[in-house]
């Protein structure tokens, strides 16, 4: 089964095929940017130590707060749910994911979308289903999210045993998080703050962001290219070779002369 945190391990490992380097358990305290030896480059302060370097690319839970833009209102918060049920909210003979989008129920809810996963997935043992609601958040997530649950879901609780119309629920969990899609702040020269997630199921503004900042660091470049076979690969070494390696037994011998 895989996820959306396979995405920054693609990355990372690919990165690393072609000689990214990283700085582990660095991190980062300021940020600015700074002239050294007629170059405007970017200068982060981590653990007493000073870091130079032409781009900065970082997520926005590792931003210093001077490079995000004042915080949204709660009104921009996410009210998300999870369920677990013993039954499909819409049964099927190949048993694939479901996608549902609810409509407001009045004017003041937002529409909510429902992502259900089962067994032929990996996200559950079998007999059971992992189910999914998203939407902005209005009031708190329980508050935006129960009514629409009411409609698939029998929420009385007791034994999975008793006979039901419904799916019902054996577990379930409400919670609100942060919109940080919108809170990064311009002007920082040379430093890429990526956003959060929003309220979407796709990824398609996190890619939209990515060429964007893409295009600023390698401009009139390809973004995404296909990827090369491994005999495709060339690595150019650039660096100064060291001092060759003399076996223990020479070194021996050397001192027995």
């Amino acid at each position: 089964m895989y996820g959306s945190g396979e995405l920054p391990q693609c990355f990372c490992r690919l990165c690393a095929v072609f000689g990214g380097v990283y700085c582990l358990n660095r991190p980062i305290d300021t940020v600015e940017n700074k002239t050294v030896d007629d170059k405007r480059v970017v200068v982060i302060e981590s653990k007493s130590k000073t870091l130079t370097c032409d781009h900065l690319v970082l997520g926005i839970n590792e931003a210093p707060k001077d490079l995000l833009s004042q915080e949204p209102a709660e009104s921009s918060d996410i009210s998300r749910a999870i369920f677990i049920s013993n039954g499909t909210i819409m049964a099927s003979e190949k048993e694939p994911l479901s996608l549902l989008r609810f409509p407001p129920l009045t004017e003041d809810n937002n529409a909510v979308t429902v992502l259900e996963v089962g067994p032929a997935n990996g996200a559950c043992p079998k007999g059971l289903f992992v189910v999914y609601f998203i939407t902005n958040k209005v009031t708190d997530a329980e508050s935006d999210l129960l009514p629409y649950a009411e409609r698939i879901f029998d929420m009385s609780g007791g034994d999975q045993t008793e006979t039901s119309d419904k799916p019902k629920c054996l577990w379930s969990l409400f919670y609100n998080v942060k919109d940080t899609s919108a809170t990064v702040r311009d002007g920082v020269d040379s430093v890429h703050v990526c956003a959060g997630p929003d309220a979407g199921l796709d990824f398609d503004r996190a890619v939209h962001q990515a060429e964007e900042i893409f295009k600023k660091i390698c401009p009139g470049q390809e973004f995404l290219p296909r990827a090369p076979n491994p005999e495709e690969i060339v690595f150019e070494d650039d660096a100064t070779p060291g001092p060759e390696f003399q076996r223990e037994e020479e070194d021996a011998e050397g001192d027995k002369e």
